[in-house]
């Protein structure tokens, strides 16, 4: 048992039996609650434990990657529209009798007479072309008058 005298008593704020057994069972419910507490603390520190583990183990984003493959995507499907882009103008060029792939002029900008040396590598690249015409020259008389409009 533990004695206590009045002066004691008087500095702990306590002057009677009930103050003392107050503080008494009161220290004791603390006791319990701080227990309790550290009980919570230690389950919940488990769970942090275990939700740390598990963000480790998650597989890793690699966000250059993403936007590199998309932009990739991205360029090549821009290859592809331009590609559909010029091939529609050549057609249309064609079904409205220009000639898209005709030959630069020479000189006068108003006169339509293509530089010879721009058949000469048509002619050189092509066996197709040498076998129809018997001779360059004959070839290049052709496209003059292709590019004057007087055939069709």
């Amino acid at each position: 048992m533990i004695k206590i005298t009045d002066e004691q008593a008087a500095k702990l704020g306590i002057s009677s039996f009930e103050d003392l057994e107050a503080r008494i069972t009161g220290g004791k419910k603390a006791d319990a609650e701080l227990s309790s507490l550290s009980d919570t603390v230690s389950g919940l520190s488990a769970k942090v434990k275990s939700l740390e583990s598990s963000f480790a183990n998650m597989p890793k984003i690699d966000a250059d990657a993403i936007v590199k493959q998309a932009v990739e995507k991205a360029n090549a499907e821009a290859v592809q529209i331009s590609a559909k882009a010029v091939s529609a103008a050549i057609a249309k060029a064609g079904q409205s009798g220009l000639a898209p792939n005709k030959p630069d002029t020479e000189g006068n900008e108003n006169k339509n007479t293509p530089a010879a040396d721009d058949y000469q590598g048509q002619w050189d690249a092509s066996e197709n072309i040498r076998a129809e015409f018997i001779t360059f020259k004959s070839y290049a008389a052709f496209k003059r008058a292709e590019a004057n409009g007087q055939i069709k």
